[in-house]
């Protein structure tokens, strides 16, 4: 099934967790019009197209042709900022991840020498 550009605007606003009430305030319309859309219901302008651009931070071409995969590895977006801000939240995790590992581990060993004095 070929993707249409309302459902990728959908799958992006998603993605973005945007509401279409907070998408439609945006492009100062009723949030009706903007469902209307995201359903190809009505004729999307090229400049309607671009404001959505700008306000999912994404080029217009990106949202032709959206691919959740590439987008979900970072492969969309112009903004360095953001990539940045994704590799740090990424490596933070990993810290997180590790110091969690090293405090259960850390646990294992209270309860061990526990057990064993009694």
């Amino acid at each position: 099934m070929e993707n249409s550009i309302g459902l990728n605007i959908r799958k992006l606003r998603e993605l973005r967790n945007y509401t279409q009430t907070y998408m439609a305030e945006q492009l100062d319309i009723s949030q009706r019009a903007y469902s209307s859309i995201e359903s190809n219901t009505s004729n999307l302008s090229f400049g309607r197209l671009s404001l959505i651009a700008d306000i999912l931070n994404i080029n217009m071409d990106d949202i032709v042709n959206f691919n959740a995969a590439k987008f979900l590895n970072g492969e969309y977006g112009s903004s360095k900022t953001e990539k940045e801000i994704l590799t740090k939240y990424a490596k933070l995790n990993e810290e997180l991840i590790k110091t969690q590992q090293e405090l259960i581990e850390t646990q294992r060993k209270l309860i061990d020498a526990l057990g064993k004095k009694k």
